[in-house]
């Protein structure tokens, strides 16, 4: 039976007076609709002559009432749904008869039959039953209301899988035996549930878990290899070949030698599986005093190997030399696109490019197709070499400078990390152009316009103060000696001072920090920053330096000076330190080879993971960093071989033997990933750790402390130059600075 139901239907026209049953009021359905619960059918009223006589019929439908098909002995007045009526709607169809016919219908369609999980196929395990091999369960098919979830429960039971115990903690739906299952078969219970109810089912055991196989010793021993031809001659040095030379070469090994290959640079030559292992090897395609290494690789069967290498350089040769074209680049411009293809002539082609020195400018690449291209987004000069490769070896390299020149209006740039704060009925004020002192309200904020100040410029108080774009100029002189160019004092604690876009042209310290408000600093240039005739008798410039300050944000920072950096410090007992320095993409450049520093803490000062030094994508310029044992400073001079200045006796004369390592109160620079950076004893790699422990500072030489780059490098400070130059480049900050905006 299926289709609508209506009165009537099935019965033939009859005369009048002699009608089958006519419906008065539709049958009907009592009861939840529900897996084991009762339901009940009401037949409705009908009317007609005669005696009239019932029958009845359950009818399963799908969600929507229809495509109903009649439930096999389901004719009671009371039906009690079962697991294969889930999901779907029940209806109640009478059928009244009397002697002149009859008539069928049927109630409204119950709501969705909702049912508990039954499993129509059990859960079943995948993988080998072995000790250390994983085994993966699947649920098994089951039906009832959706959603159903389902949780996992492996047992150990005896090998035939009898006698079965849960297993503490294994509850996942993978399970790796160990040597405590190792005999025993291995089942998995799966219980389903939905919002009505739970089912459970249980898998076929596994066989018995198998034990590890016993494995032979593995052969951990490399081969040894030597060349015995050609002779490396000078040893150390350049060995000189011509024409078609012989490589031969020796090789052992515990077990056997596998193979034997021979390289040119990095081409491969041959492999050669039987000895003695040589090859003959054409040098005439290279030009005269072309430089290479000819290396023999010995394998053997467990994949061990070694190495034996020999530097060589061609003697003579009728092949002519390569060359790269053009000889020079033309210029480009910040934001405008560029592209100029490379190419190369010689004995060996084809050629491929690559970079061998040196840094292109941001946002340009080279292909190994020799095309450079893209759109620059840094102004400056940019120095690299490139080489034109044969078969991977270099045959020849080229020097290029190219300059980049700044765009007409800079307004774009990278979007910065911290927005201004949301300002309150803000007073708008310019600073005075001679500079001197600006005393703000506590209770009250404040946009500064700045325009161009060309003298030193101190702001105290104020609420929130905004300072977006402009320029100031603070010549060091004999009565302002230090050139402070711009002091930020004071002001409500709670408040943020917020400079942006701002250039240096000339200072001594760029910007004193005095306040206990959280500063941000981004988009900010330092073009020279020095000591009045640069004599540092007089004063120690600071690109930044603090004095009893709190939180310190900085975000794209180019600082040129010929002293220090950044320059954490404070100002009596009852001052403080920093609480919390961020800097993101800040770049330090020395301009005259003095004594300089990117950071310095004052001695005795732990800095730790509740003051933390976060930094990222900052850059020095210098040959060697150097620590001073009294103040930590992470120089930008030019400290190598030939010129270290040498540390006066209050600060070197400690009495340390020279290669003594010498050890700091604990300090950390933390990375943007979280982990806390300190220096390892002794090697001077560095790794993250969560403990104070001392820093390895470097090793005394003499009255030199050389502190180790790699440590530097791995807490995230950067030896040189950005590879896309300053990160604010020369004319984007100043008086036509245009905010980037914020992220």
């Amino acid at each position: 039976m299926s289709g609508t139901l209506e009165a009537g239907a099935g019965a033939p026209p009859a005369a009048p007076g002699q009608s089958p049953p006519t419906l008065v009021s539709s049958p009907t359905v009592s009861g939840t609709a529900q897996m084991g619960k009762t339901l009940t059918g009401g037949q409705g009223s009908w009317s007609g002559s005669g005696g009239i006589s019932f029958s009845y019929q359950w009818l399963r439908c799908d969600s929507g009432g229809a495509s109903c098909e009649a439930i096999g002995g389901a004719t009671a007045t009371t039906y009690v749904p079962v697991s294969a009526d889930g999901g779907s709607t029940l209806r109640f169809a009478v059928t009244a008869a009397n002697k002149n016919g009859s008539s069928t219908a049927a109630s409204a369609p119950t709501s969705a039959v909702v049912a508990p999980p039954t499993a129509t196929a059990p859960p079943s395990i995948g993988g080998t039953a072995q000790q250390g091999q994983t085994l993966s369960a699947t649920p098994g098919s089951w039906t009832g209301t959706q959603p159903i979830s389902y949780a996992y429960q492996w047992q150990r039971c005896d090998s035939a899988g009898a006698s079965c115990s849960d297993l503490s903690g294994a509850t996942q739906s993978s399970f790796t035996p160990g040597s405590a299952d190792v005999g025993h078969a291995l089942r998995v219970r799966v219980t389903a549930s939905n919002s009505v109810g739970t089912g459970t089912a249980i898998s076929a055991p596994t066989a018995a878990v198998a034990a590890v196989a016993a494995t032979s010793p593995t052969d951990t021993t490399p081969p040894t290899v030597a060349f015995t031809a050609p002779a490396d001659n000078p040893p150390g040095g350049y060995t000189a070949l011509a024409g078609t030379v012989t490589l031969s070469a020796s090789a052992s090994d515990n077990v056997a030698v596998a193979s034997v290959s021979f390289y040119f640079g990095s081409e491969l030559i041959t492999t050669d599986t039987t000895a003695p292992y040589s090859t003959n090897y054409d040098t005439s395609k290279w030009p005269s005093g072309q430089t290479s290494t000819i290396k023999a690789i010995a394998k053997d069967a467990a994949g061990n190997q070694s190495s034996d290498l020999i530097y060589v350089r061609i003697a003579s040769s009728s092949a002519t030399s390569t060359t790269i074209s053009p000889s020079s680049l033309p210029g480009g411009t910040v934001g405008a696109s560029y592209s100029q293809q490379l190419s190369a002539s010689g004995p060996s082609p084809p050629y491929s490019f690559t970079l061998s020195a040196g840094a292109l400018p941001s946002g340009l690449s080279l292909s190994s197709s020799g095309l450079l291209s893209g759109t620059p987004s840094a102004s400056g000069s940019f120095s690299f070499n490139v080489a034109a490769l044969s078969s991977s070896v270099t045959a020849a390299t080229q020097a290029y400078t190219l300059s980049v020149a700044g765009s007409s209006s800079p307004t774009s740039g990278t979007k910065l990390t911290w927005a201004p704060p949301a300002l309150s009925n803000p007073i708008t004020i310019t600073a005075p152009s001679g500079g001197g002192i600006m005393t703000l309200d506590n209770t009250k904020d404040y946009v500064i316009k700045l325009g161009s100040v060309s003298r030193a410029l101190e702001i105290t108080g104020g609420h929130n103060r905004v300072i977006i774009g402009g320029q100031i100029t603070a010549v060091p002189d004999t009565t302002e000696r230090d050139g402070w160019a711009l002091e930020l004092d004071g002001g409500d604690p709670s408040g943020i001072t917020h400079v942006e876009g701002v250039d240096f042209p000339q200072s001594g310290d760029a910007i004193t920090i005095r306040t206990k408000q959280t500063v941000q600093l981004e988009n900010i240039r330092v073009d020279d920053n020095h000591a009045y005739q640069d004599n540092f008798s007089y004063a120690h410039p600071d690109v930044i330096q603090t004095w009893d300050s709190n939180v310190i944000r900085i975000d794209h920072f180019t600082g040129y000076t010929d002293y220090q950096g950044f320059t954490w410090l404070r100002s009596g007992t009852s001052a403080t330190f920093p609480s919390n320095v961020t800097c993101l993409h800040c770049n330090i450049r020395a301009l005259t080879p003095q004594p300089g520093s990117v950071a310095r803490w004052p001695n005795g000062t732990a800095w730790d993971s509740a003051k933390p030094m976060m930094s990222s994508g900052v850059w020095h310029v210098g040959a060697t960093t150097v620590f001073d044992e009294e103040d930590c400073w992470m120089t930008t001079g030019w400290w190598d071989a030939g010129y270290r200045k040498k540390l006066d006796d209050s600060i070197g004369g400690h009495g340390s033997p020279d290669g003594a390592p010498y050890y700091q109160p604990p300090y950390y620079l933390k990375g943007l990933d979280g982990a806390l950076y300190t220096s390892p004893n002794p090697v001077g790699s560095s790794s993250a750790g969560t403990t104070s422990v001392p820093l390895d500072l470097g090793r005394r030489q003499g009255d030199y402390m050389v502190w180790r780059d790699s440590w530097l490098a791995n807490s995230r400070w950067n030896w040189g130059i950005p590879p896309g130059g300053d990160f604010v480049p020369s004319g984007f900050a100043g008086t036509n600075y245009s905010s980037p905006g914020y992220k």
